[in-house]
């Protein structure tokens, strides 16, 4: 989001929504950019953030998604690259 220029950081752990996706509202919020997250309830009054039009479309989306994306956050998920190993396959 920040790469994007939805969001700015604005102190240590603390970041502001920029508007068109703000809305006219100050949003402001904590996260960890370690994390990579950004909590339901910015989502909530904020839902352009992820383009959907209004909170009703952001929590249909998470119902939906909503456990493939707690899933990914699993620490016990490992990254694999799919190639290796699979250069013997094609000789």
């Amino acid at each position: 989001m920040i790469q994007s220029g939805r969001i700015e950081t604005c102190g240590a752990g603390t970041y502001k929504v920029l508007e068109p996706w703000a809305g006219g509202s100050e949003i402001k919020f904590r996260a960890s950019k370690a994390r990579n997250d950004i909590d339901a309830e910015t989502l909530c009054k904020c839902p352009a953030l992820v383009d959907a039009k209004d909170e009703q479309e952001l929590r249909d989306y998470i119902s939906i998604f909503g456990s493939a994306i707690g899933q990914s956050e699993n620490e016990e998920n490992e990254e694999i690259d799919a190639k290796d190993g699979m250069e013997d396959d094609y000789a």
